[in-house]
């Protein structure tokens, strides 16, 4: 039972992959010696957390059940297996049944307004809050959750103020000071604020660096690295922030399930390096990691994914990135990841129903918006505008505006760059209002136009000249294991 609690708090926490897998396996090897309740929690909690095979771990909890209808260990994991299914409304159910037969657990309430949240019941998820805070104050748990709505509301002011509460409240605690600290770094980079942004995530990687966890402070180095590449679209810029960037050897220096080859595979194509990028998925491939179970296995695809999409092999690549998020547990990664690869093969019309999908969601996660959602609102606004629906690409490029309307000054031409855009539909569309078939016909060649036309050309239409500025690449997409409901540590 030690060994499975030990493997339980790890996988909690999201970190040293290897200890706990190595604890979770150690007690599904002795659970012959449990009794039938613990043994069926060993049994779902190794599949959980082991194999991947969610399925099989919704199975020994339902056994559990049958016997022991109120089981709250029972109740509560079956909620974040069927949230890691993306089935929220009945991941809820199994919380809410949960909470009521133990309500002395704190994240028992999270839980709840973790599924609201992600089912867009922002009021209902702020009252489970409050009862929360009622039952425990000022529990920290309570305290980020709140932060996580704000920001799935995209209210993120209060967002920050939120995780700045945490951060502050806690000075003692080195996790806390990681976890806030990397949240207030995406929340800045989703508004294109860099320089605060860096400035918070080193304060997180120092935190990391505290408790000794080589391998999670090596990812976050990494994503960041990526990050600063995406967003700041400036050569020199990234040369200069990549400067710090962890060399690819260091993945040899972690045991085997702890090593992100995916993020690493992913940086490089980014990077333009994309020998690196194969050279790396060939290593993924032959260190045996991609068969250590089906989360692994899914990492494998994606970063395949992203090595064929850039060497332009696109049906592969949207083959293997349908693997790779196939039952993924973030809802937008999963959009935002398809969204790309159908846009990287030039299939509009399915990269915009998912880029849409994506920048409608109630699932929003700093980990991966602080990148994906500058990035959706410009490219859909660009793909509305190549249709020649130039009122919904203003809707979009507006968006974008928002958003970064106080990104740093390296940041604000991408801005004005927008705005361009912007101006330009806001010209075609007020220029023949008098004819709604012709707004139809004459929008619709625009935006022909603006795909045919080289960029700076000027084109005529009607009797409004339009000088078509460079469109963007599809934007990529930034995949991080995200984060789930918790299961009990003391189960």
């Amino acid at each position: 039972m030690a060994y499975r609690k030990l493997g339980i708090i790890l996988s909690n926490n999201f970190e040293q992959r290897a200890r706990a897998r190595q604890a979770l396996t150690k007690a599904y090897e002795y659970r012959d010696r449990l009794t039938g309740i613990e043994r069926g929690y060993t049994i779902a909690q190794y599949h959980t957390d082991v194999t991947g095979e969610r399925e099989d771990a919704l199975a020994a909890y339902r056994t559990i059940l049958d016997k022991y209808p109120d089981d709250f260990r029972a109740l509560n994991n079956s909620g974040v297996l069927y949230s890691q299914l993306n089935d929220f409304g009945r991941g809820l159910d199994y919380y809410v049944r949960a909470l009521a037969t133990d309500s002395t657990w704190a994240p028992g309430f999270t839980n709840i307004a973790f599924a609201q949240r992600a089912l867009g019941r922002f009021d209902d998820a702020a009252e489970t809050l409050d009862a929360m805070d009622v039952r425990f104050p000022g529990n920290p748990l309570g305290t980020d959750a709140r932060g996580g709505l704000e920001y799935a509301r995209q209210d993120y002011e209060a967002a920050e103020r939120w995780w700045q509460t945490v951060r502050d409240g806690q000075s003692g605690s080195p996790f806390w000071q990681a976890d806030a600290g990397q949240k207030l770094a995406w929340v800045a980079a989703t508004r294109g604020r860099l320089r605060e942004a860096g400035l918070n995530m080193r304060e997180a990687l120092a935190a990391t660096e505290q408790r000794g966890l080589a391998a999670e402070r090596l990812a976050s180095l990494v994503g960041w690295a990526e990050t600063q590449l995406r967003l700041t679209q400036n050569d020199a810029l990234s040369r200069a922030t990549l400067a710090g960037t962890p060399r690819d050897e260091a993945l040899g220096e972690l045991p085997l399930p702890d090593r992100p080859y995916e993020l690493f595979v992913r940086y490089h194509v980014f990077a333009g390096d994309v020998a690196r990028a194969r050279q790396l998925l060939a290593e993924m491939e032959s260190s045996g990691q991609p068969a250590l179970g089906r989360g692994y296995e899914r990492q494998y695809h994606r970063a395949a994914a992203w090595v064929a999409l850039a060497e332009d092999d696109h049906e592969r690549g949207v083959m293997e990135m349908r693997r790779g998020t196939e039952d993924a547990g973030c809802v937008t990664c999963r959009l935002a990841s398809l969204a790309y690869a159908y846009d990287a093969g030039g299939n509009a019309d399915s990269a915009l129903a998912f880029w849409e999908q994506f920048a409608q969601s109630a699932w929003r996660i700093p980990f991966n918006d602080h990148v994906e959602l500058p990035s959706a609102y410009r490219r859909i606004g660009e793909l509305y505008e190549a249709a020649g629906n130039v009122e919904a690409a203003v809707e979009y490029y507006n968006r974008f505006v928002e958003l970064w309307q106080d990104a740093d000054p390296e940041l604000q031409p991408q801005v004005q760059d927008v705005r361009t855009w912007r101006g330009q539909c806001q010209i075609v569309a007020s220029a023949f209002l008098g004819s709604q078939r012709r707004v139809s016909s004459i929008t619709r060649a625009a935006g022909l136009l603006r795909r045919s036309t080289r960029p700076g050309a000027v084109t005529q239409v009607g009797s409004t000249s339009l000088t078509l500025s460079k469109t963007y690449d599809g934007p990529s997409v930034r995949v991080w294991p995200p984060p789930a409901p918790h299961s009990p540590e003391g189960a």
